[in-house]
């Protein structure tokens, strides 16, 4: 989709007659990435933990500067190729090493080697959430991103999560500062426990309505029920997206890279509770023996039952197995 013209300055007019509105009626809605992205706004990643949601906004912001016209399947559709990430749960050593990983260049760093890109000036970290506003604002007025990134909302909001006046108060802040600058500000944050396997939906999202309410647009990074590998992605709110492209669900593998790729598309039917039985539930049924070995043989190992596992055509995750003990204990299934 093509921008709408800066000479217009549609977004940053406080008032505007019926006329004018109506001039521009005409324009399609402008998007980062698109469709899902709107380019100007609040919006926001949400999911359940360890599905990803730092790594996946970390390669946005790096494809954002790199340049880059396609990202998961999408259109990536940028103004200036640079974005600002303000980091609030890994410190600069990690997130450094972090970076290096999804850039592909630890062996260069082993090496004792310094790899540069002058592109990568262009992606800027902030670390100290002091004065948060007041510092975007001069880095924005000094020079224009496409993208904030703010991982993670919990950590510069300061208020009652379960106030929506108060959180509403606090986001309008960000909607002014992304209307003034023409760019989007996406606050990763997260859903409640016990929704990572159900259908995605706005009201699993930790707090109050009021952080849902003020979004233009809420993307859901779930985990996939029977591959660990692969992750979902849907729209569980866009104030511009038809009914229909809200149903799809955009579905990505998730590497050792700590990058996300496109692996195809779906709808939000298959990622209902009720379409079927989940890892640990087949692991359980076809693999029980492994379990209760794992839970009372001193000294059969998570490693060993792994490479069982394996040697029998049954991909799994530490994570899957940790699951499975912890159900077979509980006496959930099996």
């Amino acid at each position: 989709m093509k921008a709408i013209d800066s000479n217009l300055n549609v977004a940053i007019k406080s008032e505007m007659t019926a006329n004018e509105l109506l001039a521009i009626a005409n324009m399609e809605m402008p998007t980062l990435l698109d469709p899902i992205l709107p380019k100007v706004g609040v919006a926001s990643l949400v999911g359940s933990s360890d599905t990803g949601k730092s790594s996946f906004l970390r390669q946005l912001a790096l494809a954002i500067v790199q340049g880059r016209d396609e990202f998961i399947g999408h259109n990536l559709e940028c103004d200036h190729e640079s974005a600002i990430y303000v980091s609030t749960e890994d410190e600069q050593n990690a997130l450094g090493h972090l970076l290096a990983k999804q850039l592909d260049v630890l062996d260069v760093i082993e090496e004792g080697k310094t790899p540069q890109s002058a592109e990568l000036d262009n992606l800027q970290f902030i670390f100290d959430t002091e004065g948060l506003l007041e510092n975007l604002e001069k880095k924005l007025s000094n020079k224009p991103a496409d993208c904030i990134v703010i991982d993670a909302f919990s950590d510069v909001f300061s208020g009652s999560i379960n106030t929506s006046n108060d959180v509403r108060t606090f986001l309008q802040q960000y909607a002014d500062l992304a209307r003034k600058h023409q760019c989007l500000v996406i606050f990763l944050h997260h859903n409640g426990k016990r929704t990572q396997y159900g259908t995605p939906h706005k009201d699993d999202i930790l707090g109050s309505q009021g952080f849902e309410a003020k979004m233009r647009a809420i993307l859901n990074l779930s985990l996939d029920k029977y591959n660990d590998s692969l992750r979902n992605l849907c729209v569980v709110k866009h104030n511009y997206l038809p009914e229909e492209e809200k149903s799809k669900v955009t579905n990505l593998k998730f590497g050792q890279d700590l990058n996300f790729s496109f692996s195809g598309t779906s709808n939000l039917e298959s990622l209902s509770k009720k379409s079927g039985p989940t890892k640990v539930d087949q692991l359980l049924k076809n693999n029980y023996p492994i379990i209760d070995r794992l839970i009372h043989a001193k000294d059969y190992t998570y490693k060993d039952a792994e490479k069982a596992l394996n040697e029998g055509g049954v991909d799994v995750s530490r994570g899957t197995l940790a699951k499975a003990v912890k159900a077979r204990k509980n006496g959930e299934s099996g």
